[in-house]
């Protein structure tokens, strides 16, 4: 037992004092996001189709955005204005803008199904989006020449079986076998159960659409039958009619249990309640989940048996219980932990140590951007983050970052902390020194940085940690330091 304890406190202290190494990743942005909104996509050869494109800035810049030209000669289109085509669209960083394009098919096309190619490209990034405008062409209806009512394709499909607990759709399917777009086909639906709704629909050249109805009964409907019909409407006429019938089904459901928890004289009490919702006597099978550790300190009323599940390893405690309608019983687990407070108390110790003599300042140096060529670093950015994690204010610091021979230190620190000098070392290279004269509490500072490699060195280069020395109470001099970090030329898969 005693051995136990001493082996959980060492792992339990060793994890504190563990810290994971950073690693800096590279994030791509894309230049500009497109939105595709059909406003009319189901038309004749002599309609216009209607589309909203709404592009969307997520440079930090201004750009201009055109449509090209379309590939598909078979189609002409325009923009309202027509400005939007021949100038383009100009759009602030972070701001989206619409443009509307009106579209028609050459006056020979042939009814069906058309996937038309969109390129719209930025004229300052040079980046270039395609997307895909799906127009259906059909023939008109001539009124008093022709009119489509019988040839459909119409099947109801009803759930035979409905658990109230849960919800359903009745589905309605139908095909139009016609070359000719059908518009305004009403859709009637009536349960004795349900009650009744209705809808509208088009059906484009050759299409076919599934109308749904939702249906969900109240959890405690009793076991009952009922039936659903459907109509289907063209013109004022009716084209379809079918009726089905569904069964309401009875179900025992689990039962209802509640755990409630109390602590006291360094016991932990747990009690189950379970309540049988059933209208007929049910047995289940209940399971608390436990642990060997556990188990060894925990006593059950009335008396659990103790299993271990074969497939996961965990292990549970075990009741099989049976209850009549609306019956309803308590299992009660007690635990007692008593033997474990000496365990946490050197647990708190610890802690307490560890936050009173951990270094004040963290620092984290990562790898902001980075550019490759041919198995050897062209340029990057360098980005050093320092933070007083702790209560007090901490004075003259001092943060000296050594940058390799190899490499060229960009003298533009635009947007960042400035070195408050820099200077080249025989042995460490080019070193950037920046001083300041206090860091309040859980203050962070970030220091960026631009290299450039003087040679073609082809393989990992690596950047020392980050030297901060500085002032903790009572003038106590301290040092902290990063990670180091390493700029390989060939990217990591």
């Amino acid at each position: 037992m005693k051995r136990g304890l001493l082996a959980l406190l060492i792992v339990v202290l060793f994890s504190l004092f563990s810290a994971p190494l950073a690693q800096g990743i590279e994030v791509i942005v894309p230049a500009f996001y497109v939105d595709i909104e059909p406003v009319r996509d189901e038309i004749t050869l002599e309609e216009y189709a209607i589309f909203n494109v709404t592009v969307k800035n997520v440079q930090d810049f201004e750009d201009n955005f055109r449509i090209r030209p379309l590939e598909d000669l078979k189609w002409g289109f325009q923009t309202v204005p027509l400005t939007d085509y021949f100038s383009g669209k100009t759009i602030d960083s972070g701001e989206e803008a619409t443009i509307v394009m009106y579209l028609k098919p050459a006056k020979n096309m042939d009814s069906g199904k058309y996937n038309i190619k969109l390129e719209i490209e930025s004229e300052e990034s040079d980046r270039l989006v395609t997307s895909v405008l799906k127009i259906g062409v059909g023939m008109p209806v001539i009124e008093g020449i022709y009119t489509p009512l019988t040839n459909f394709d119409i099947e109801l499909n009803v759930p035979d079986r409905i658990d109230p607990r849960s919800k359903y759709t009745i589905d309605l399917h139908l095909v139009n076998n016609n070359a000719l777009v059908l518009n305004d086909i009403t859709v009637l639906f009536e349960s004795d159960l349900i009650g009744s709704d209705q809808t509208s629909l088009d059906l484009g050249s050759n299409e076919d659409k599934t109308v749904q109805f939702a249906v969900q009964f109240p959890s405690d409907t009793k076991p009952n039958s009922g039936y659903a019909k459907v109509t289907v409407l063209y013109k004022d006429e009716k084209v379809f009619e079918e009726s089905q019938n569904f069964n309401i089904v009875g179900y025992t459901p689990a039962f209802e249990k509640s755990i409630n928890t109390s602590e006291f004289s360094g016991k932990t009490i747990r009690r189950v309640d379970i309540v049988s919702l059933s209208n007929v006597e049910k047995t289940e099978h209940i399971k608390l989940e436990t642990s060997s550790w556990e188990n060894f300190f925990t006593s059950s009323n009335p008396q659990a048996e103790v299993i271990e599940d074969e497939e996961t390893g965990l292990m549970y405690y075990s009741w099989i219980v049976t209850l009549e309608p609306e019956e309803s019983t308590q299992l009660e687990i007690t635990t007692s932990y008593r033997p474990l407070y000496i365990l946490a108390v050197f647990i708190i110790a610890g802690l307490i140590l560890f936050y009173a003599f951990r270094n004040p300042i963290v620092a984290k140096k990562q790898i902001q951007a980075i550019r490759r060529s041919h198995g050897a670093v062209t340029h990057a950015k360098i980005l050093v983050t320092v933070k007083n994690r702790g209560s007090k204010t901490l004075k003259d610091l001092k943060i000296v970052e050594r940058v390799p021979k190899l490499f060229n230190v960009s003298s533009t620190f635009d947007g960042t902390l400035s070195p408050t000098r820099k200077y080249t070392h025989s042995k460490e290279g080019t070193v950037l020194e920046y001083k300041l004269d206090r860091m309040d509490p859980h203050e962070e500072r970030i220091i960026k940085y631009e290299v450039s490699p003087s040679l073609h060195t082809v393989g990992e280069v690596t950047l020392k940690p980050t030297i901060i020395t500085f002032k903790a109470k009572q003038n106590l001099q301290l040092k902290s330091t990063s990670n180091q970090l390493t700029l390989d030329g060939e990217p990591k898969l």
